[in-house]
């Protein structure tokens, strides 16, 4: 007599290896998995960046209980994280990609010099370009926002003397210089390794990843300024108010 054998378990569904799904993805469709990795990132690290400033907040006014239990419950501003997403999605994610690809054109090779290169560019020719146009496109996002926003009139008319379009080249001209330093002093070792040993459809993710903490640091830098635009526009109108 024969016996029959039972269907192998192994025949059976198996979740794919997410790595590997990730590296066909980037063979298949290049441009839209880089910019959607980008947008999700993006709005991650600006999560991270409402929380740290939610947790900051809490401590200035943790000795008034009322206050207190005030700053902690609704620390997210969803329409923020969804600008930084966006811009990650639609500017970031693209626009690495294509620069990448120009890059490893000009400059082929991983040794010392086509790496050093290559970072030379990066953080001398693009990086200047680029982060005021990601600046840019994040202030106008927040104008428009905040111009079109009625539920809170209180928060649009703090913020607008900081967010109007006519303001964003003096907004430049104020924080690039000192952000691109930052810039400078993160990425350019992380540009070392990611031009060094990563394979190149891997560079933008791996860009990604460090540009998580750039963003929460864009993030919570553009708050902080903000903040303190706000707070020196009251002391001023309080003054003069005063005197009158």
């Amino acid at each position: 007599t024969t016996t029959r054998k039972r269907p192998s378990s192994s025949s059976s569904f198996v979740f794919p290896n997410p790595l590997v799904w990730y590296s066909t993805k980037l063979d298949t469709h290049p441009i839209l998995t880089k910019s959607i990795s980008s947008g999700i990132i993006g709005g991650s690290g600006d999560v991270l960046s409402q929380y740290i400033e939610s947790l900051q907040q809490k401590d200035k006014t943790a000795t008034a209980t009322a206050t207190t239990s005030s700053s902690t419950s609704g620390w997210w501003d969803p329409w923020r994280t969804g600008r930084f997403g966006w811009l990650g999605l639609v500017l970031v994610g693209p626009v690495i990609h294509v620069w990448y690809g120009v890059l490893l054109r000009w400059v082929p090779g991983t040794s010392a010099w086509a790496v050093s290169k290559r970072v030379a560019l990066d953080q001398l020719v693009f990086s200047p370009l680029f982060l005021p146009t990601f600046l840019t496109g994040l202030w106008s996002m927040e104008n428009y926002y905040n111009n079109n926003n009625n539920y809170n009139s209180t928060t649009v008319s703090s913020s607008s003397s900081s967010s109007t379009i006519v303001d964003i080249p003096t907004r430049l001209w104020e924080q690039v210089p000192s952000t691109l330093v930052a810039n400078w002093s993160l990425w350019t070792p992380a540009q070392l390794i990611n031009f060094r040993f990563v394979p190149a459809k891997f560079q933008v993710l791996f860009s990604n990843f460090v540009g998580f903490v750039w963003n929460t640091y864009l993030s919570y830098t553009a708050h902080l300024e903000k903040e303190s635009i706000s707070a020196t526009t009251t002391t001023t109108t309080t003054t003069s108010q005063s005197q009158q």
